[in-house]
């Protein structure tokens, strides 16, 4: 089993040379098996198993090029696909938890040989490579947090275990705004590469953007609370202002509060995170605006 994860703080600058901090989330997840599906799974099932083929084929592909020295049971697996093998989860898809780093977490975990003599950098490598069949381009970090179910910090390109187990304090109250909005990585993806193109829009982000999320990730590592929720705050405008094509617009006229601040969740689109003092008050605040919210529990959280 393979947990979904929260990314903290990173999401597209990570893609751009910039850090990044994620968790695994343990209120989804996911398994391969090949037991029968319930009643209800069973178109799921068998859309998880074609899934799992075409995933197959590009595994073929990844390990022939020999650049990753791990290898797969490729015969098992392949077995196992014509004997019905699909991946049962509850993990939301194009929501932002990771869904497909889980799927590909698992499918290591299950066929790959030796895995654990891997040194962190390389899988995080053979992670990317492989989770880029369903984004076209990855960090490799989303399945790397599922696989060794542990905070992972990237700061500048090298890999961190984290704990923030002092850090996310009761203090510092984390909950979930659904945005309603359709996520589709892939294509989120390559609109943002598309902006990047703009030499101006590019600068602005390399120079405002990025260093600032460094900020949030160094602060938080530091165990340095002190200007927690004054950089949030930043941090969410920021986003308003780059990310205005991913955030909905009844979502974006909230991102100036302080009351609450509010970030991506990933590539955008499924769901929004965000971070309290007042939980109690910013949930009158979101039932007033008819908008639901998820609470996340400490207890959810692998923070160490």
């Amino acid at each position: 089993m393979n947990y979904a994860k929260l990314l903290l703080f990173g999401e597209y600058t990570v893609l751009n040379g910039g850090d990044c901090i994620e968790l695994p989330y343990k209120r989804y997840s996911g398994v391969l098996t090949l037991e029968e599906p319930a009643e209800g799974e069973e178109q799921m099932a068998r859309w998880s198993n074609r899934q799992l083929l075409e995933f197959y084929h590009h595994l073929l592909k990844t390990v022939n090029t020999k650049a990753y020295s791990l290898s797969f049971d490729i015969e098992q697996m392949a077995t196992d696909m014509s004997r019905g093998l699909w991946f049962k989860s509850d993990i939301p898809g194009q929501s932002g938890f990771g869904s497909s780093g889980a799927l590909v977490a698992t499918i290591v975990n299950r066929y790959g040989i030796n895995v654990l003599a891997e040194s962190t950098e390389n899988l995080q490598r053979l992670f990317a490579a492989l989770e880029n069949n369903f984004h076209g381009n990855s960090s490799g970090m989303d399945p790397l947090v599922s696989f060794l179910c542990v905070p992972v910090a990237k700061i500048k390109n090298e890999l961190h275990f984290a704990n923030l187990q002092q850090q996310l304090t009761d203090e510092i109250k984390l909950f979930l705004v659904q945005a309603k909005q359709e996520n589709n990585t892939r294509a989120l993806i390559q609109t943002f590469k598309k902006r990047m193109a703009d030499p101006g829009f590019k600068k602005s982000y390399s120079e405002n953007l990025v260093p600032l999320t460094n900020r949030m990730i160094s602060l938080i590592l530091n165990r340095d609370n002190t200007d927690w929720f004054k950089y949030l705050k930043e941090l969410s405008q920021q986003q308003k202002a780059f990310y205005s094509d991913i955030i909905p617009e009844n979502l974006q006229g909230m991102m100036d509060s302080d009351l609450f601040h509010l970030k991506l969740l990933g590539s955008g689109g499924g769901y929004m995170l965000g971070f309290t003092r007042d939980y109690k008050e910013t949930v009158n605040f979101f039932n007033t605006a008819n908008i639901p919210l998820i609470r996340i529990r400490h207890s959810d959280l692998i923070v160490e």
